[in-house]
């Protein structure tokens, strides 16, 4: 079932879109928001896959709701609604990665066909989404390679995998996918027998270190190629140009394979890789300076001294986890177990403290208070502050 976001400040447009019959399309909660303020708060509550959104509004436009939601790491799918057919609208629409464009009035089955087309978006980002967590999750299961993806700085020959393995899971250390990387994908109805073929990677790339994914299917191979000089460039030229054009013919040759290989960002790739290892090693290291404390109370405790040090924005959740280098769902789950309440709930609690501070030991005004712990719109800071404490910012500083 998914959730739909519905923004506009014309109640009657809202009333109209909300009686459109979405259960046709699995559709079973619908929010409302009447401003881009409100659009982003119901967000960072909730789980939401679509927002159609009116273009002009008071204030904040549609489209800087787009471009937000996306700086803010939200993966909800936009559609700009507009009683306007200009062209610059479309053309701010394609740059806030809008799924689609549609002109007022339009009718119900215009509105679903959209919304109908952003699900099918939505439903392919959880798929890329699931084959990358899949991947990771079966990296985690193969002890020959696991050491030399991400301890390599440690590990001194494959004997001691085994170790750096009971490591790995004594901490709980998630990783994300999505770094810069090499990757080989192989293809072959004669993948039945996976020792073989590793056997035949590790005899190709001998000379170099990198870890294999296995998937599910038994027929598919991945590989994920780590570099250990300390010139990246050359290596990927070395990898591209030799070992890659030789590992093709001999695998081709040999297991009548199809073959492809995806360069992702290859000038960023070792300065990337390099950050992992060592956020993995300062982690390992926190961990033993705590003791027995657990894996999950360090990150959440790491998670919390990310949102002190960045009170002038907004940090959310997903921003939170790309700091952590870790998955946000993962983080959510951890942090609401550990502290009792969400990520977005102390985030708020944090400022509002902070608020309360700055109102009694100085004479600063309630906008550049607002605007010091990350809040644009000064009405909504009023909001917040006075659902904490029964009383507007003003009314507290002269209580």
């Amino acid at each position: 079932m998914y959730t739909l976001l519905l923004v506009d400040d014309e109640e009657a447009t809202l009333l109209g879109l909300s009686a459109i019959a979405w259960d046709k399309l699995n559709i079973s909660t619908i929010l409302l928001a009447s401003s881009v303020t409100e659009a982003l708060t119901q967000l960072e509550s909730n789980s939401v896959h679509v927002v159609i959104t009116d273009i002009r509004m008071p204030g904040q436009t549609g489209i800087d709701l787009l471009i937000e939601m996306e700086r803010r790491g939200h993966v909800a799918k936009g559609l700009l609604l507009s009683g306007y057919a200009e062209f610059e609208y479309a053309k701010q629409a394609i740059h806030a990665h809008a799924v689609d464009y549609l002109l007022k009035p339009c009718s119900d089955e215009e509105v679903l066909n959209a919304v109908e087309r952003a699900i099918e978006a939505v439903q392919e980002d959880e798929r890329i989404r699931a084959e990358k967590l899949n991947m990771v999750t079966h990296l985690g299961k193969k002890p020959l390679m696991v050491g030399e993806l991400l301890l390599q700085k440690w590990l001194t020959s494959y004997h001691t995998v085994d170790m750096i393995q009971k490591q790995i899971e004594e901490y709980q250390l998630p990783f994300r996918s999505d770094a810069p990387s090499i990757w080989i994908g192989i293809y072959s109805e004669k993948l039945n027998d996976k020792m073989m073929i590793e056997s035949e990677v590790l005899t190709m790339f001998s000379s170099i270190s990198f870890p294999m994914l296995i998937s599910d299917k038994p027929d598919f191979l991945y590989i994920l190629l780590v570099s250990k000089e300390s010139t990246p460039e050359d290596w990927i030229h070395t990898v591209l140009t030799k070992l890659i054009p030789q590992f093709k013919q001999h695998i081709t040759v040999k297991l009548h394979a199809a073959f492809f290989l995806e360069v992702s960002n290859p000038f960023l790739f070792w300065p990337h890789v390099k950050h992992e290892l060592d956020d993995l090693h300062q982690t390992i290291h926190a961990s033993k300076q705590f003791g027995n404390k657990p894996a999950a109370e360090i990150l959440v405790d790491r998670a919390k001294q990310y949102v002190n040090n960045h009170l002038d924005i907004f940090p959310t959740l997903q921003s939170a986890a790309d700091y952590l280098h870790v998955h946000s769902a993962y983080l959510s789950k951890v942090y609401k177990e550990v502290s009792g309440e969400n990520f977005t709930e102390y985030t708020h609690r944090l400022k509002m403290e902070h608020a309360v501070h700055l109102l009694v030991h100085t004479n600063q005004r309630i906008l550049q208070i607002a605007e010091q712990l990350g809040y644009n719109d000064s009405s909504y800071f009023i909001k917040v502050f006075k659902k904490y404490f029964n009383k507007t910012p003003h009314e507290f500083r002269n209580r």
